[in-house]
């Protein structure tokens, strides 16, 4: 905890280079954005007493089993029906927070969240990545194109697309997709969601340039 505060003062401490000052600050913001994010899933799992740890994706074996717990949770949150708007969104990042802390605890395969094509379970495995991100991350979350139409689950993935960005899962070849995964989620967004794509294709352009430095 006191790593990912120390490193959101680095974020924004960074200095400005030669390829704009709006550019260069909406990508500190979407840094900050990003390591805040990590910090609120951590939060959460040491709330409830899931301090997970890190896992060697390419060794550990994931549950190939859904819990039946987190199914209840990602209907829950397809279903919610609250009529103030922060109050709505308020709820379903705590269910996305909860549902993370269940794929952490039981490694829950991501794979398998994926394919479901349930936009919950998307939400449950976007939270994942932001809490735990991994090397095979990044194409299962490009594979979400078509499938994320609410806009909080797309927000919820662009976040987790921000932290593989700033956590260095996303190197130059990458950089294509990302940017046609950006421009999809993208498509009928509200002013937040693309405040959030803009930003964070902001990050990755400087983090390409090197004007930015990743945390791996």
């Amino acid at each position: 905890m006191n790593k990912l505060t120390d490193q959101i003062s680095k974020a924004a401490s960074i200095s400005i280079g030669t390829r704009g000052l709006d550019i260069k600050l909406a990508a500190v913001n979407t840094r900050v954005t990003a390591i805040q994010a990590a910090q609120d899933q951590a939060k959460s799992s040491s709330a409830r007493g899931r301090m997970s740890s890190r896992r060697d994706e390419e060794h550990a074996s994931s549950s190939e089993d859904i819990p039946a717990r987190l199914r209840e949770l990602a209907s829950e949150y397809l279903n919610i029906e609250i009529p103030h708007y922060r109050a709505r969104v308020r709820r379903k990042n705590e269910l996305a927070h909860e549902m993370g802390d269940v794929v952490l605890e039981a490694n829950v395969s991501r794979e398998l969240l994926v394919s479901t094509g349930d936009e919950g379970l998307i939400v449950a495995f976007a939270a994942a990545v932001v809490g735990e991100p991994g090397m095979h991350d990044l194409n299962l979350l490009l594979g979400t194109q078509g499938i994320a139409n609410r806009l909080h689950v797309r927000y919820r993935l662009v976040l987790a697309l921000a932290v593989l960005i700033n956590r260095g899962f996303v190197v130059d070849a990458d950089r294509e997709r990302v940017d046609a995964a950006l421009t999809a989620f993208d498509k009928g967004a509200d002013a937040s969601l693309s405040k959030l794509i803009s930003d964070t294709r902001s990050l990755l352009l400087e983090v390409a340039a090197g004007e930015i430095q990743t945390e791996l």
